[in-house]
């Protein structure tokens, strides 16, 4: 059973990670069909898209780090159940990916214009 929860565990690492590398790049070719790196003062882009612009690649060590623990889980008798940090994993990773894909689909902000 426990070589069946770490085939399991490594399965769903490596989708994790390409689900947020994928995620990284779309948030990367929208900003650059944007304009990112020409007219960056000239566009208001929101604090968090260039956040993870900079610093998204940083979320793949989310996804490894929980199947770290997870492998631990497998491999001593511990308190915290396998279950449920696969269950963490896959929720943070899917919030990952929605954060990912809003900022994708609106990296700037469009002020309202207002006519005087």
């Amino acid at each position: 059973m426990k070589l069946i929860e770490r085939i399991s565990i490594a399965k769903l690492t490596i989708a994790q990670m390409t689900f947020i590398f994928l995620s990284f790049m779309a948030l990367g070719i929208s900003m650059k069909i944007n304009g990112y790196p020409e007219n960056y003062p000239e566009r208001p882009w929101l604090p968090m898209a260039l956040t993870l612009r900079k610093f998204g690649l940083l979320a793949l060590f989310v996804p490894l780090l929980l199947s770290v623990v997870s492998f631990y889980c497998t491999k001593v008798d511990s308190k915290v159940d396998f279950d449920s940090v696969a269950l963490l994993s896959v929720f943070v990773t899917i919030g990952l990916m929605i954060m990912f894909v809003f900022y994708a689909i609106s990296p700037y902000s469009r002020p309202l214009m207002m006519a005087s």
